[in-house]
């Protein structure tokens, strides 16, 4: 059971430093280090302290691969690996949350992202997105969830109490795992539009290039300030050593 990259990839995917889940859970940063490194295995107590911090339950961090991912069917009818986010019931839940960002093929975004020659246009864009992936995000820790989109079925009929236990705990496991998916799919087309913004800065077309709000949402206005004249004249130089 690979519990520590389980960890690392849980902390990953909701921006925490290993040095903030550390402080939350009372262990020094060089500890958590070798739990994520998988070079040491941690207690219980600890696993289930990292499963509060990270809003995850301890069954996903100490869980084996699970085999019906995607279904609750036996192992022999279970299709081909794929993305929750992909499977028809997910898909109408998304619309029926106005999830117009998620539900929208990369290429069609690209599209769009390629249509925008401003650094405002696309600071809209951006924060549009944003919106949408905090109102979704809310809606997607709801304790339910999994139970509405992926209920558990035929729990009395499967022949061993682990098989039982785990298909009982699928629903919550595929609820964590959508929530991965979904927050996926954001940073994709964040990343998409920063890129496209130093495409526009690069192209003179812009004074400035976007940063992700979080990661600059702790900076003084001072260091904000420096970054981005730092950047200018970074890509200024580029732009001079380039050849016409």
């Amino acid at each position: 059971m690979d519990i520590g990259r389980r960890i690392r990839e849980t902390r990953e995917d909701l921006g925490m430093p290993r040095n903030e889940l550390a402080r939350r859970v009372g262990v020094a940063g060089n500890h958590l280090y070798m739990i994520e490194s998988g070079s040491r295995m941690p207690s219980l107590g600890l696993v289930e302290r990292v499963a509060h911090a990270l809003r995850v339950t301890p069954a996903d961090l100490v869980r084996e691969e699970p085999e019906n991912v995607l279904t609750g069917a036996p192992k022999a009818d279970v299709p081909a690996p794929g993305r929750l986010v992909d499977l028809p019931q997910v898909k109408e839940w998304l619309a029926r949350q106005d999830a117009t960002f998620a539900t929208m093929p990369e290429e069609e975004f690209v599209e769009v992202v390629a249509q925008i020659e401003s650094l405002e246009e696309l600071q809209e864009l951006y924060g549009e997105i944003l919106k949408e992936r905090g109102r979704i995000e809310k809606v997607l820790e709801k304790p339910d969830l999994g139970k509405e989109l992926f209920p558990a079925i035929g729990i009395r009929s499967l022949p061993t109490k682990r098989e039982r236990e785990g298909e009982a705990m699928r629903p919550s496991r595929n609820a964590w795992q959508l929530r991965r998916e979904i927050g996926h799919i954001y940073r994709r087309f964040e990343g998409a539009i920063e890129d496209y913004s130093m495409y526009l800065f690069n192209e003179g077309k812009a004074e400035d290039f976007l940063i992700h709000p979080r990661r600059i949402a702790t900076m003084p206005e001072a260091t904000r300030l420096r970054l981005s004249e730092a950047r200018r004249e970074a890509f200024n130089e580029v732009l001079a050593g380039a050849p016409a």
